[in-house]
């Protein structure tokens, strides 16, 4: 389970402020996806950005990701 502050509040240099979390203007819908193995793949369009966040996180929790992944 990811908490708020963990999923939302990460600083990066995006324009959601997550990483692998933007905003789809055409779909008005925020999309969550993630970079493994040389592909990226999406991991869903969300009415909220917690909702993404959450999903991503979840992914990375499924690939093993170090917690510093992304982060610069």
């Amino acid at each position: 389970m990811c908490s708020h502050s963990s999923a939302v509040l990460r600083p990066q240099n995006n324009t959601s402020g997550i990483t692998g979390v933007l905003w789809n203007k055409a779909e008005e819908k925020w999309q969550a996806y993630i970079n493994f193995e040389g592909k990226q793949h999406h991991l869903g369009s969300f009415g909220g950005i917690f909702e993404a966040a959450c999903a991503r996180k979840s992914a990375e929790l499924q690939h093993d990701f170090h917690f510093n992944h992304g982060r610069r």
